[in-house]
């Protein structure tokens, strides 16, 4: 079965969806990799060699008030943020527990494709 994706529809809708309200696709939005309290990773081997494979992380796609800055020497999360300026976060084991699509690294590939899918319909819409 082949599947195809119109790119140009998707954006069609999404600025037909966010006509109402220009912020809701406004960027630029980043895709962060971070230890559980908040330090960001500029890497999967940064933080497998700093936090080991079988550890928790926080992998997520936010924008402005919710994106990572700098803060202590390195990236930070910030502890509170704007409503929608998050909009996607979850917990993952490094090493995905044994499963392969629930690993740090395929889900940080994710989160950096909807960055850029979002980054892209924004630019769409703008």
């Amino acid at each position: 079965m082949t599947v195809t994706i119109d790119l140009n529809a998707m954006f069609d809708q999404a600025r037909t969806t966010a006509s109402s309200d220009d912020n809701i696709l406004r960027g630029p939005w980043v895709a962060y990799l971070a230890d559980e309290d908040g330090f960001v990773y500029q890497s999967i081997a940064d933080a497998i060699e700093d936090l080991g494979d079988e550890e928790e992380v926080r992998i997520g796609v936010a924008r402005g008030s919710a994106a990572p800055t700098e803060r202590d020497g390195g990236l930070r999360l910030p502890g509170s943020y704007r409503s929608g300026d998050k909009v996607f976060e979850i917990e993952t084991y490094i090493d995905g527990e044994g499963d392969d699509s629930q690993t740090a690294q395929a889900r940080y590939a994710q989160a950096l494709a909807m960055a850029a899918g979002l980054n892209s319909a924004a630019e769409v819409t703008a």
